[in-house]
């Protein structure tokens, strides 16, 4: 009898399972300049995250969203961190129930799901005041989003106790924080204030040390303002600017003027969009989101899917567009994002779904996992015969 082939028993299944990895001494996610692509416990890595916000959904469903985003072939969740919900006084902290973010990680965590962290200050527009307190405003000359001495006290003030709280939650240090954003879409904003930019910058890295991976996240018109050296330089866009073939190309070879290196990342690829007062509800078809989805893997891209599942503004959280007019946001954030705001799977989570699952091909893998080759043996093997073992000591 011939003897049958055993190709290595992996213990690592990129893009999708990735929290398999065998725990090495010395966790890492970094940037690997020199192959244009992302390192975890150094093995090529790329993520496929979705966007859910844990202030948009009852804690009682935080694990059913999350296991149905893990479900649907994602391995990393993204989202934001309103300071307006956790200060709503000065010096004021709430972290307790429907606020308790550490719980939402401990979820993800059980849901087997990284997380890219975007702790602000601001936002976005859709929750109200963009996430800034409105008790910034009691001081009538505070310039908002600047080096404004009276702002950037806040700011410090603010992230001086969230930012030691997340810190324990940071990959290195054995938690599933993978990277943190700094700022968001800033160079959307008038402002256009650096020094601000380098400040937020100083502040992250004094209180998060060297080793996460802390990024911008910009449109292809905000990548002037809104990117600083030393933090990596993401892009985001939906399908809408996808009409021509050639678009995506353009894109990321704007991206690549401020960050020549690395892998691509789009930080916000738009599933759907947001809907406001006395308009229609917003949709983005299946083909098209599902296209610039599948074009984007092949590109080797890193991609963050927003909104996975919107939820709802509760309350008077809802925030507002100025677009030559003032829009208010819908109580509604279902954005026609793959799990609806009822919490169902849609025809689009599916379509999603099927596209990421043509790119977790295992045998592309297999020169990673045994770069010796396959190896011949009649009967099975141990994992120790094959070199897949586990080196740190097991847990007490």
């Amino acid at each position: 009898m011939a003897p049958k082939k055993l190709l290595c028993l992996p213990s690592l299944l990129l893009p999708l399972v990735t929290l398999l990895l065998p725990q090495a001494d010395t966790r890492s996610f970094v940037v690997d300049p020199d192959h244009d692509r992302f390192l975890l416990d150094g093995a090529p890595f790329r993520y496929v995250s979705g966007s859910l916000h844990y202030f948009r959904v009852p804690r009682v469903l935080w694990a059913d969203r999350l296991f149905k985003m893990r479900m649907s072939g994602l391995n990393a969740v993204q989202f934001y961190v309103p300071w307006n919900y956790h200060e709503p006084e000065p010096g004021v902290y709430k972290f307790n129930g429907s606020r308790d973010l550490f719980a939402f990680l401990k979820e993800a965590t059980l849901a087997n799901l990284l997380v890219i962290l975007r702790p602000g200050p601001y936002i976005c527009a859709e929750w109200e005041m963009g996430g800034l307190p409105a008790w910034l405003l009691r001081k009538p000359k505070i310039h908002l989003r600047t080096s404004d001495p009276d702002f950037l006290a806040a700011v410090d003030s603010w992230f001086k106790v969230l930012l030691p709280k997340i810190h324990p939650w940071l990959y290195h240090n054995g938690g599933n924080i993978i990277s943190i954003q700094v700022e968001n879409e800033y160079g959307s904003y008038r402002a256009c204030d650096m020094s601000y930019m380098r400040h937020l910058a100083g502040l992250f890295r004094a209180l998060l040390g060297d080793k996460i991976l802390l990024f911008t996240t910009d449109g292809p018109e905000g990548l002037k303002c809104g990117s600083l050296q030393g933090l990596y330089t993401t892009i985001d866009f939906g399908p809408g600017l996808l009409s021509k073939a050639d678009n995506m190309t353009k894109i990321f070879a704007l991206l690549r003027k401020y960050e020549p290196r690395g892998p691509l990342v789009n930080s916000e690829y738009y599933t759907g969009w947001l809907d406001y007062w006395g308009q229609n509800h917003s949709t983005r078809s299946v083909p098209a989101v599902t296209k610039g989805l599948e074009n984007m893997l092949k590109l080797g891209a890193s991609v963050n899917m927003y909104m996975y599942h919107g939820g709802t503004n509760f309350g008077y959280w809802n925030g507002a567009d100025e677009k030559g007019r003032f829009l208010p946001i819908t109580t509604s954030y279902d954005y026609d994002a793959p799990i609806s705001e009822a919490g169902d799977p849609t025809p689009k989570l599916f379509a999603i779904r099927n596209v990421i699952s043509k790119d977790g091909n295992l045998l592309a893998f297999l020169d990673f996992l045994c770069p010796q080759g396959p190896i011949h043996s009649i009967l099975p093997m141990t994992f120790e015969a094959v070199n897949q073992v586990k080196h740190n000591p097991p847990s007490g």
